[in-house]
C-alpha cells in the first residue's frame, strides 16, 4: 500500500503559521503568536520611481460594498474591507454577478506616488484575507511599507461569494484518520466525498466553467479599475504566479513590476512534472544530509530508514494523536485545538513528509522525523499531520478543481501521467506503486465538468515587464528549474535561487525579502539587483539529537540570571529558547519576584488547562539549590518544570517536548542547566 498523490493546495506560509499554532497549543512554543511569524526586518533607503496613481480612499467607498474585515492587526496604516461585484461571465457583463472580497491597506503617506502592490495568493483555492494577521507585519510591512497594498480572495475562494468550499471532504478525512484503509479504499472514500461536494455546489447553481484563471485575471483588472489605479505591481506566490503571468498577458499596460515567488509556466504539464520533482526533493534531502558530517553521523542510512518506516507502517499502522486548529472567537488568540485520534500508516507518513518539504523551517527536522518513525516513534509525524489537518479548512477545494481541471488536466492525458509516475524511482516506490496517481486526477476532472480552457492557457507568457523570479533550492513542487524556464520567457528579469529554502521563499527567507523589497523600490534593472545575500547563505543547521546538545554561557542582566543555554538554539525571547525556529523542543529560565516555588507551582500547572495532568518526579540537587521536578502532560505532550526558591523570588527552569524525549529533557537539558543556574543580585 502506497500513497495516491494529490498536489499540495495550501502553498504559501499559511501551513507554517498553523504549525506554530499547533505547537503553541501543546506548549512547545514559548513565544507570542505575533512574534512567531516574524522575519528579521529589512531596512532599505532607496529613492522610489514616481508614478501617477490616485489615492483611492474615497473611491473605495464609492465602488465597493463595505464589510467588516473580521481581522485585527497592529498597524498605523488605515485599512478597509469590502466586496466588489464582478460579472460571473465576462462574456455577459450585464448578467449574473459575484462578489470578490477585498482588503486594502493604504500607504501611511496619502501622497505616495509608488505603485500599489497586489498580492496574488497560491493554491488554487487557498484563502488570502484570513492570512493577513500572520503575514502583514512580518512580510508586507517592509515589502510594501510606502505603497497601497491590495489583498483579495480569488473568485470561489474564502470570503468571496460564492465560496466553493468542500466540508464533505474535510469531514471524510477526519473520520478516516484512525482507520486502516487500503489505498484503493482511501481513494474511493475521497472521491465519494468530493462527488458529494460537487453535487451540492451544482444544486446551489454553481457553473464550474466560470472559475478558472482567466476569469480571476479579469477580476484583478476589475479591482484595479475600481480602485482608480492606472498601474500597479504584482506579487504572486505559487499558483499566484500563474495568475500573475495571465494578467501580464491580458493586461500588460496595467503592470509596473512583477515578483514571482515559486513559479511555473503556463506551458508546463505540472501534474506530469510532480513525480520528477518529488524524486528530486527526496534525493536532495538525503544527499544534503549525507554530505553534512554531523547530519550523516546523527542520522545514518536515511534512505534505508525512509523505506523501512513506510514498509513498517504499511504492515503495522501506529496509533497516536493529532491536533486540529480551528477558528474560535472566544479564545484569547482566536483559535482552539481539537484532539483527533490517528492511525499513522505508510501512506499518511509519506504524504505528510512531502507536504512538510514545502516549508523551509521544517527541512532541518525531517531527518530526525524519518529516523524516529523508522525506530517506531510517530509522535513528530503526528505533529506534521496536525499541520496538514489544520490547513484543510482554509482551502476552497471546489475552486482548486475548477481551476486545475480546465487549466491543467485538460492539456494532459492518462498515458503522460502514468509514464511520468513510473519513470520516477522515489515516486513509484513511495507514492504510486499501484498506479492510482494518474487515474485519480483524470477521473475527478471527468465528473467535475468544467469546460476546457483555450489553447493559449497552455502557452508560455512572453513579456518585457520588469520581473523578479525567486525560487527555493528544496522546493518539491516548483523547483528552480521551473523558475528558470519562466525567467527565460521574461526578457527583463532576474532569477534568484535561495539556498536551503523551499516553497514561498518570501515567507521564510530574510534574504528573499530583502531582494524583493529592493526590486520593488529601486529604479535599477532587474539583472543589476544586489543578490549577494543569496550567495552568502551557508549550510543547513540540521536538528541535533537532544543527547548531543552542547551549551554556552548565558546571562540576563535584567533578571540577574547567570546560567547556560543550548548552543545553536533560537532565542525567541529573554530566557526562552527553542531547538528550531518553530519551537518543537523548548527551554525557559525565569525569575518570578515576590513568591516562592511552593506558591508558584500550582499557578504554573493551572496555566496548562483543566485537561492537563501533573506528576511529582522528585528533586534535582545542585551545589546551591534543591529543585523540585514536576512533569505536566497536556494534549499528549510533556513539560518538565524545575522550581526552587531563591531569596524572595521563585526560579523556574522549564523544558518542553514530546513524551519520548522525557529522559533527554531531564538528563540532557534540565540537569545541566540547573547545575549552572545562578542569580546575581545587583
Amino acid at each position: 500500500m502506497k500513497q495516491s498523490f494529490r498536489l499540495g493546495i495550501l502553498t504559501d506560509n499559511m501551513r507554517i503559521l498553523f504549525l506554530i499554532l499547533i505547537l503553541m497549543s501543546i506548549g512547545l512554543v514559548a513565544c507570542s503568536q505575533e512574534n512567531a511569524s516574524e522575519v528579521a526586518p529589512v531596512q532599505i533607503e532607496i529613492t522610489p520611481t514616481p508614478i501617477s496613481t490616485p489615492a483611492p480612499a474615497s473611491i473605495f467607498e464609492e465602488n465597493f460594498t463595505l464589510k467588516d474585515c473580521n481581522f485585527s492587526i497592529q498597524t498605523r496604516r488605515k485599512y478597509q474591507c469590502g466586496y466588489l461585484q464582478v460579472p460571473l461571465d465576462y462574456g455577459e457583463p450585464d448578467g449574473l454577478k459575484i462578489d470578490i472580497s477585498i482588503a486594502i491597506f493604504y500607504a501611511e503617506n496619502p501622497t505616495s506616488k509608488e505603485n500599489p502592490l497586489a498580492y496574488l495568493h497560491g493554491g488554487p483555492g487557498s484563502h488570502s484575507l484570513e492570512t493577513i494577521p500572520f503575514i502583514f507585519n512580518s512580510v508586507f510591512s517592509s515589502l510594501a511599507s510606502t505603497r497601497d497594498l491590495v489583498f483579495f480572495d480569488q473568485r470561489g475562494v474564502g470570503t468571496s461569494k460564492p465560496s466553493l468550499n468542500c466540508p464533505e471532504v474535510i469531514d471524510d478525512t477526519i473520520s478516516s484518520l484512525n482507520i486502516k484503509q487500503s489505498i484503493e479504499d482511501q481513494q474511493a472514500s475521497f472521491m465519494s466525498a468530493l462527488r458529494k461536494c460537487h453535487d451540492r455546489l451544482v444544486e446551489e447553481g454553481i457553473n464550474f466553467s466560470h472559475f478558472n484563471t482567466l476569469s480571476s485575471a479579469r477580476d484583478a483588472n476589475s479591482i484595479r479599475n475600481a480602485l482608480g489605479y492606472e498601474v500597479w505591481d504584482l506579487l504572486g506566490v505559487s499558483y499566484g504566479t500563474r495568475l500573475a503571468q495571465t494578467i501580464m498577458r491580458e493586461f500588460p499596460e496595467s503592470i509596473g513590476k512583477v515578483v514571482l515567488d515559486s513559479s511555473y509556466g503556463l506551458e508546463q504539464d505540472i501534474y506530469a512534472s510532480v513525480p520528477q520533482h518529488a524524486d528530486r526533493a527526496f534525493k536532495l534531502l538525503i544527499d544534503r544530509c549525507i554530505s553534512d558530517t554531523e547530519c550523516h553521523e546523527n542520522y545514518p542510512h536515511l534512505e534505508t530508514k525512509l523505506y523501512r518506516a513506510v514498509s513498517q507502517l504499511d504492515e503495522y499502522p501506529m496509533p497516536g494523536n493529532a491536533v486540529m486548529i480551528k477558528a474560535d472567537a472566544t479564545s484569547n488568540n482566536g483559535f482552539a485545538a481539537e484532539n483527533i485520534p490517528t492511525l499513522m500508516t505508510g501512506n499518511r507518513f509519506v504524504s505528510v513528509l512531502f507536504q512538510s518539504m514545502y516549508q523551509s523551517e521544517l527541512i532541518p527536522w525531517l531527518p530526525e522525523v524519518i529516523s524516529n518513525v523508522s525506530a517506531g516513534n510517530v509522535e513528530a509525524a503526528n505533529i506534521l499531520l496536525s499541520n496538514d489537518l489544520s490547513t484543510m479548512q482554509y482551502t476552497s477545494l471546489g475552486q482548486y478543481y475548477s481551476v486545475q481541471c480546465p487549466d491543467e488536466i485538460s492539456f494532459t492525458n492518462l498515458a503522460f501521467l502514468r509514464e511520468s509516475s513510473w519513470e520516477s524511482e522515489f515516486f513509484r516506490k513511495l507514492f504510486d506503486s499501484q498506479d492510482l496517481y494518474a487515474k485519480e486526477h483524470i477521473s475527478i476532472c471527468e465528473f467535475w465538468d468544467a469546460s476546457s480552457s483555450a489553447w493559449k492557457e497552455n502557452q508560455p507568457v512572453v513579456s518585457s515587464i520588469p520581473s523578479l523570479i525567486l525560487t527555493g533550492e528544496f522546493d518539491p513542487i516548483t523547483p528552480p528549474s521551473d523558475g528558470e524556464t519562466v525567467a527565460g520567457n521574461l526578457s527583463n528579469s532576474s532569477f534568484v535561487i535561495i539556498p536551503g529554502a523551499s516553497h514561498g521563499v518570501l515567507f521564510s527567507s530574510a534574504c528573499a525579502l530583502f531582494i524583493a523589497t529592493e526590486f520593488l523600490k529601486s529604479p535599477v534593472r532587474p539583472d543589476r539587483l544586489d543578490t549577494e545575500c543569496a550567495n552568502g547563505i551557508g549550510n543547513i543547521d540540521w536538528v541535533t539529537p537532544l543527547k548531543k546538545t552542547g551549551f554556552q554561557a548565558y546571562s540576563d542582566p535584567i533578571s540577574g540570571i547567570e546560567s547556560i543555554k543550548p548552543e545553536g538554539w533560537d532565542n525567541q525571547a529573554p530566557g526562552f529558547f527553542s531547538r528550531t525556529s518553530l519551537g518543537l523542543v523548548g527551554l525557559a529560565q525565569q525569575i518570578v519576584p515576590g513568591t516562592t516555588a511552593e506558591d508558584l507551582l500550582p499557578t504554573l500547572v493551572e496555566s496548562f488547562g483543566v485537561a492537563a495532568s501533573n506528576t511529582d518526579l522528585g528533586e534535582i540537587k545542585t551545589d546551591l539549590y534543591s529543585w523540585g521536578i514536576t512533569e505536566i502532560s497536556s494534549n499528549g505532550q510533556i513539560t518538565i518544570l524545575a522550581t526552587t526558591t531563591i531569596g524572595s523570588s521563585a526560579a523556574v527552569v522549564l523544558a518542553s517536548g514530546l513524551p519520548s524525549q522525557r529522559n533527554d529533557l531531564i538528563e540532557s537539558i534540565l540537569r545541566p542547566v540547573t547545575k549552572y543556574f545562578r542569580v546575581q543580585y545587583k
